[in-house]
């Protein structure tokens, strides 16, 4: 008879609900919830940011700029969702450039908006 038991399964270093707490606060107008955030998923956003865009410069731009719109659309999250499914689809649209036609021409590229931003 085996007296060791299997080892525990390893536990998420946060969970979606403490995520949805987070944007809850960052809604209710306590910003260092933000920071919170930022602290569990920066890394692993930078890190899919790098290998969609093959530069890790414009990773970093994206990225700071994926929390600014987080925290612009803080009372637009909806608790019952995933933040993190909320937070990729916000990169996804950020990231994927629009399609050239007659309705966009003469408007800047993510680049140039990054670029104009810092300004």
């Amino acid at each position: 008879m085996l007296t060791d038991s299997a080892p525990a399964p390893m536990i998420e270093p946060h969970s979606d609900e403490q995520d949805a707490r987070d944007m809850t606060e960052l809604a209710g107008g306590h910003d260092a919830a933000l920071n919170a955030l930022m602290e569990r998923h920066a890394q692993k956003l930078f890190h899919y940011l790098v290998r969609s865009l093959q530069d890790q410069s414009d990773a970093t731009d994206l990225a700071q700029e994926m929390f600014a719109k987080v925290y612009q659309s803080r009372a637009r999250f909806d608790p019952k969702q995933k933040f993190t499914t909320w937070l990729y689809a916000i990169a996804s649209n950020l990231e994927t450039p629009r399609p050239a036609n007659e309705n966009d021409r003469g408007r800047p590229n993510r680049r140039t908006r990054l670029a104009n931003s810092c300004m």
